[in-house]
């Protein structure tokens, strides 16, 4: 039987540290670029967090510094860009998903925790690159796009 301490444990708990390693980003091509990226994550309450993602190092570095909210149901959060931008964040198993558009860019985010790391996803396609097939008779029609960019990162704990 689970201890009451394991029942009561926030589920952003496992989240909580400092995380870094090396992001990858990848166009069809090749791999573009890489970067160091770093993930903090504090707790402020019971319902929000520090969530700070850092591109780079010593003058090159860029901190972006966000906060993470509990929102209503199970699994719900939003992060506050501080900016007027807010996004839906959803825990699903052990992932962190957001799924949005700025712009011609969609971009599907994710951060898995794998065994002691957090595995870092983006995949984003520009909106110009639509196709719709499908949409007769019985059939549903169906949007695609193509990804131009996907970028990758393992992140561990400092």
């Amino acid at each position: 039987m689970a201890s009451h301490t394991a029942l009561a444990q926030n589920p952003i708990d496992p989240w909580v540290g400092e995380w870094g390693g090396t992001l990858e980003i990848h166009n069809a091509k090749r791999l573009s670029q890489t970067v160091a990226m770093g993930l903090n994550v504090a707790q402020l309450s019971d319902s929000s967090w520090t969530w700070q993602i850092v591109y780079g190092e010593g003058e090159s570095r860029q901190e972006r510094n966000y906060e993470l909210l509990k929102t209503e149901g199970i699994g719900n959060y939003v992060v506050d860009e501080k900016n007027s931008i807010v996004l839906d964040l959803n825990l699903i198993k052990n992932g962190l998903f957001s799924f949005f558009q700025v712009g011609k860019s969609k971009l599907l985010i994710s951060y898995e925790l794998v065994d002691e790391s957090i595995h870092f996803r983006t995949h984003s396609v520009n909106t110009d690159t639509e196709t719709k097939t499908g949409g007769e008779e019985n059939v549903p029609l169906v949007l695609s796009w193509k990804t131009g960019v996907y970028q990758t990162a393992v992140l561990k704990k400092k």
